[in-house]
């Protein structure tokens, strides 16, 4: 209840700052006048963490009481995703056998696909009362943490999605493996970070990925990469470990969403499509205007008007890599022409934003960051329609799904090559030459049998695309001398 004491002040300093300040220094028993204490619940674990549907979970915790003992322990929940929390089932926790503070639990196995709510509650023989993961004074009810049974793994969507009233996820911490399709690249042209998203889910469906060996992959391609669950200030990403291709495509629609409906993304009401690629639009079909030319630190906001206010227009961010921004350098329009060199060197000339610049449309990936949601266009291609010309950006596209018809149809000899090669197709079409970076090289018409010189290629590995009536299709060959 309280604590006596000599009250010290630090010569080092005062009050905040590097000083210590003013402290109290209690020095007898009698100076610690202690209140009740309620149960302690600790040690929890659910094993397994995300269930199939023909696994029971075993929840298991230590509680203790520090100044009694513990009169009821209770485990309170449900697998009805429309029940409300008052009216969760409660059961009773059991004392493991040979322990004294061990409780478990065993939660029956549960259809693919049930959202499992609960919570602990626990009583001392005082009548002081505590909860797992907590209960807030004013409100009515526990909060409560969840699971959802997955019979074919984990899901995007098992990260993002949330009770949380600060959107963390409540895998935080956890080592995950998931499945995504890419939306964001490391390539040349792109975003320049990596960015997943399940191709079945319309919300909590995207994931930032950072981490080793992250630089392989292309737009449109199905990766599956493992790490940690990590919240980096409200941002939900993994930490990846290790990643690799699928080997299948995929393709994943914008979801559109109106930069001036304030109300949309008030609270975090745009929570759930953070990571995803999303289109800013006006539902009426009306031009996006620049309503806010310079909200600081690169941001900007496009609404349906251009004097639209800051709290009914949605933020861009554009022209800045460092430690605190993580937006494309390969987008023209930015708020001060200096970004061209802080901040990361931009790929192409900024362009400074102004009101009187329209657009139908921007696509890009939704960021959450210092307590705003902002779109990350791509590249100047995230621009649609726009009223200014804007340079136009190539993004090497993935080989997968080409190779099956290049191996019968497509042939290119003699690989490696010295200073010719001969491109065999089975029809008309054209061929375009590419380096690893997706830098295109060459490009040549044919008509199915073509010879061509590679003296003015230098050394290295070649990337030979086909295009034509007959089909599409890729061979790698080397130049080697």
């Amino acid at each position: 209840n309280s604590i006596s004491g000599v009250v010290r002040h630090d010569a080092n300093g005062c009050t905040g700052d590097n000083g210590r300040g003013y402290e109290i220094n209690p020095f007898a028993a009698s100076h610690y006048d202690i209140g009740y204490a309620p149960p302690y619940i600790a040690n929890f674990e659910r094993d397994p963490s995300i269930p199939t549907s023909n696994q029971d979970v075993e929840i298991v915790c230590t509680i203790t009481d520090f100044d009694g003992s513990v009169d009821s322990v209770a485990f309170v929940w449900s697998a009805i995703d429309t029940q409300s929390v008052a009216n969760f089932t409660v059961a009773p926790m059991t004392l493991v056998t040979g322990t004294t503070d061990e409780f478990e639990f065993e939660i029956p196995q549960q259809a693919n696909g049930t959202l499992v709510r609960y919570y602990i509650y626990a009583k001392d023989d005082d009548g002081n009362e505590s909860y797992l993961p907590s209960k807030p004074i004013n409100q009515a009810t526990p909060n409560f943490d969840f699971y959802t049974v997955r019979d074919n793994g984990l899901i995007i969507p098992d990260i993002q999605f949330t009770y949380n009233s600060n959107g963390a996820s409540p895998l935080n911490g956890a080592e995950v493996t998931v499945k995504g399709i890419v939306t964001a690249s490391t390539k040349i042209g792109d975003l320049g970070f990596l960015y997943i998203q399940d191709e079945n889910a319309t919300s909590w469906a995207g994931i930032w990925c950072v981490g080793i060996g992250l630089n392989t992959y292309y737009r449109n391609e199905e990766v599956e990469v493992t790490g940690f669950v990590e919240e980096f200030y409200g941002m939900t990403r993994l930490n990846v470990t290790s990643s690799s291709k699928t080997g299948n495509l995929g393709s994943i629609t914008p979801l559109v969403i109106d930069p001036s409906d304030s109300a949309s993304y008030a609270n975090f009401g745009w929570e759930p499509y953070e990571s995803m690629l999303v289109r800013y639009e006006d539902p009426n079909n009306s031009s996006l205007y620049v309503s806010q030319t310079n909200l600081g630190f690169g941001d900007y906001a496009v609404s349906n008007s251009a004097s639209a206010p800051v709290w009914s227009s949605g933020r861009v961010l554009a022209g800045r890599q460092s430690t605190t921004a993580y937006s494309s350098l390969n987008v023209q329009l930015v708020t001060d022409t200096s970004y061209a060199s802080i901040d990361g060197e931009m790929d192409v000339t900024p362009i400074v934003v102004d009101n009187t610049m329209t657009f139908d449309a921007i696509e890009g990936i939704l960021f959450y960051g210092f307590s705003n949601y902002r779109l990350l266009p791509r590249n100047n291609n995230d621009f649609i329609n726009p009223s200014v010309t804007l340079d136009s950006i190539t993004v090497a596209t993935s080989p997968i799904g080409l190779d099956e018809w290049a191996t019968s149809n497509l042939k290119a000899y003699p690989n490696p090559s010295n200073d010719w090669m001969q491109l065999e197709s089975s029809g008309a079409g054209m061929w375009t030459i590419a380096n690893v970076l997706g830098q295109q090289v060459a490009s040549y018409e044919t008509q199915g049998s073509l010879r061509i010189s590679t003296t003015s290629l230098a050394e290295g590995t070649y990337v030979a695309r086909f295009s034509g009536a007959q089909g599409a299709g890729t061979i790698i060959f080397i130049v080697q001398r």
